[in-house]
């Protein structure tokens, strides 16, 4: 596919006609899914590496915002992130609404209508709202942290949908399935259970504080994108050797690193079951079956806990504040 998709002065030009039909022969020969994907991936990352090089290469840029459905794609904003920049983000929600938003605040600034702040949080959704009273109880398990910690010790895999729903196509705990990193089995198990391919890997949560250990690339250049798995990072040796559920197998992860002023419960869990077992991360994904909407209401959260068939269900009945 590299003939179809290279870049040129600094743009991505993609001849889709030409890269559709060779698609489609590789598909008739019999070609799997998973080594189409990496036929797209590998000319697509380095297509777009070697745009934004070209105005790097010019000078005058050392920040980079990412928006658009191309970034999405987690190992393209990896392989981004180690280029010589002093920060880099992706928009949260990285699609139309990414652009939307972007090209909004451009033009607000252009104008001098307002100084663009960053977003303050992408927790913007509506809370579950109240269990109808004829299902209460029916799953749900007792949210304190260190019995959730103990449960997800004991391999069991823990809905949550807690709060204001998140902005974007990432489940950042408000709306997740969590389980233990160190189990290969559990993850097999549910992504078969979400209806996932068996090549899409699952990311780590785990806590800002225990991210140098996981992490060799500074936090601090990601700035809140650190927080919403939108980069795929090459994962220390020690971090792979304790999460092999959550590390890809190319060596990299994409994380999410909670504070605790932001998600008191889900750091707390994970101080709780890093004190129980020595892993200092969950698998966090999102609370939905494969290519099905993430829950928003609590009936949306009972259904699909039943459907995907998980071990309790965390629910915050919560409307205001």
């Amino acid at each position: 596919l590299r003939a179809f998709i290279q870049a040129r002065e600094g743009r991505l030009h993609v001849d889709r006609r030409g890269a559709l039909a060779a698609l489609i022969r590789a598909r008739d020969a019999g070609a799997s899914p998973a080594v189409i994907a990496a036929a797209l991936q590998s000319p697509i990352e380095d297509g777009v590496v070697a745009a934004i090089r070209y105005h790097l290469d010019r000078g005058g840029h050392d920040h980079l915002g990412l928006a658009g459905g191309l970034f999405a794609n987690v190992s393209v904003n990896g392989r981004l992130a180690a280029l010589p920049l002093t920060r880099i983000s992706v928009a949260p929600a990285m699609g139309d609404q990414g652009l939307c938003v972007g090209a909004a605040l451009a033009v607000a600034r252009d104008a001098e209508l307002i100084d663009a702040e960053p977003m303050p949080t992408v927790y913007l959704g509506p809370r579950p709202g109240p269990i109808d009273g004829g299902r209460r109880g029916t799953g749900t398990v007792d949210p304190d942290p260190v019995a959730i910690a103990a449960r997800l010790a004991s391999g069991q895999v823990i809905a949550a949908a807690r709060g204001p729903m998140e902005f974007g196509p990432r489940a950042l705990g408000n709306r997740s399935l969590l389980f233990d990193a160190r189990r290969t089995d559990i993850a097999a198990r549910l992504g078969a259970s979400l209806g996932r391919e068996p090549f899409m890997p699952f990311a780590p949560v785990l806590r800002a504080e225990d991210w140098p250990s996981a992490f060799d690339l500074a936090r601090e250049r990601l700035g809140p994108s650190a927080a919403q798995m939108t980069f795929a990072l090459p994962a220390t040796a020690a971090f792979a050797s304790a999460a092999p559920a959550a590390v890809h197998q190319d060596g990299s992860a994409r994380p999410q690193a909670v504070e605790a002023s932001e998600l008191p419960w889900l750091h707390a869990v994970l101080t709780e079951f890093a004190a129980q077992t020595g892993c200092p991360a969950l698998v966090n994904t999102s609370f939905n079956r494969h290519r099905e909407p993430i829950v928003c209401s609590a009936s949306d959260a009972l259904a699909a806990a039943a459907a995907i068939g998980v071990d309790g269900l965390v629910i915050d009945e919560a409307q205001e504040g």
